[in-house]
């Protein structure tokens, strides 16, 4: 999600008509009593009373729709009555997807972006929802204050934190996430058998990598903005800082930015850009329903190499430039870009692994009204990672 990697001023909202409105529009003693309730405590820590049975939800937060829908089931869709218009902005390939998958899509209401401080809580209350799903990244980003989602739940509007972001490739915060819905959907048997899918796939590249001797390869994760100049090879996001299978990050202790001279010296071994649909030079070549054919990497090498220094490293010398989906990075699937690395770096240590066959199982099992087909890796030397 780009605007994860811009520094972006934060929004204030008008609070207090929004508030009254709900309040009276959710002030009916009768409905109450007849509805159960069930109280999760969310990945803020906040409790949440949820009234049953949920029928309408709010999906503020594009990255999470498809675990929500995973653990929902195919019901999700006629819940969903509003939803983060980051879909349409970063993800025009992700809401495709869902209005395809999901009849009656075109017709629910995009609620605005915390990314660019368009989310309208007017328009989420209109909505009557029963639950609104949001983000934990929009309070490590100053994208909107904890103070200000608490006063829109003292308002009345069942308010629920997941975080598929600030702390990737947790299997315990993702445990969480999925009790959490679990509860939530009356789905707990099926969110804990997803909880452990997650892990599993996580355990698969982490049990080996704990034998791995450390800072032997170096590596250098860019978000791809364009394809003839440097960007920000450490984006204001955890994936910058990570060190992946505890190799060397060449941008770990950086400014962010790293100069030509200094990628040209820096014996990297491997480079790994994140791009996404939205993006208009590469990322027309990554998503659902995207394809890419041995001439279109010909041409983005092409573009690549005007880059000063580009050439020089062994990275681009041995064709080990890998291009990933980044909507995967931000959402229940981020284990897919974990497979996807460790075994561009490892391949005989993860010979066995099957990034694209596991994604499959994953939406066979949980989501089989959603259709995978897209192209969700390259390489500079032309190994495609798709489903069909």
């Amino acid at each position: 999600m780009d605007n994860k990697y811009i520094v972006i001023a934060a929004t204030v909202l008008v609070l207090a008509a929004v508030a009254i409105g709900f309040t009276v529009m959710n002030d009916s003693s009768e409905e109450d009593d007849e509805k159960s309730t069930v109280t999760i405590t969310d990945l803020a820590g906040r409790e949440v009373k949820i009234s049953y049975p949920v029928e309408r939800i709010v999906c503020g937060d594009a990255e999470a729709m498809s675990m929500i829908a995973a653990v929902a089931g195919e019901d999700f869709g006629d819940m969903l009555v509003g939803y983060d218009s980051n879909l349409h902005t970063y993800y025009p390939d992700v809401a495709k997807m869902w209005s395809d998958a999901i009849d009656g899509f075109d017709k629910k209401t995009p609620v605005g972006s915390f990314q660019d401080g368009s989310f309208n809580w007017e328009t989420v209350a209109s909505l009557n929802p029963d639950v609104v799903f949001i983000p934990m990244w929009i309070y490590a980003y100053g994208m909107m204050s904890e103070e200000t989602v608490n006063q829109m739940a003292n308002a009345g509007i069942a308010i629920v934190n997941l975080d598929l972001y600030v702390d990737l490739f947790n299997e315990e915060v993702m445990d969480r996430n999925c009790e959490v819905l679990g509860k939530i959907f009356k789905n707990e048997d099926k969110a804990k058998k997803i909880g452990d899918f997650y892990g599993e796939q996580i355990n698969a590249v982490s049990k080996i990598a704990s034998g791995i001797a450390p800072n032997e390869k170096s590596y250098y994760i860019e978000m791809l903005v364009q394809l003839g100049n440097y960007g920000s090879a450490k984006p204001s996001s955890p994936t910058g800082d990570l060190e992946y299978l505890y190799q060397k990050n060449i941008m770990t202790g950086g400014n962010g930015v790293i100069n030509a001279e200094d990628f040209a010296t820096s014996g990297v071994e491997y480079v790994f850009f994140m791009t996404f649909n939205g993006f208009a030079e590469c990322g027309s070549h990554m998503g659902w329903g995207a394809t890419v054919t041995a001439s279109d990497i010909e041409k983005i090498n092409e573009s690549l190499a005007k880059r000063n220094g580009w050439t020089s490293t062994p990275a681009v010398q041995n064709g080990n430039v890998i291009f990933f989906d980044q909507v995967f990075n931000c959402s229940f699937e981020n284990w897919f870009i974990y497979q996807v690395i460790a075994q561009s770096m490892y391949p005989d240590l993860y010979s066995a692994l099957d990034p694209v066959a596991n994604l499959e199982g994953f939406y066979e099992e949980y989501l089989p009204w959603v259709d995978l087909k897209g192209v969700w890796y390259f390489t500079s030397d032309g190994e495609i990672g798709a489903t069909a």
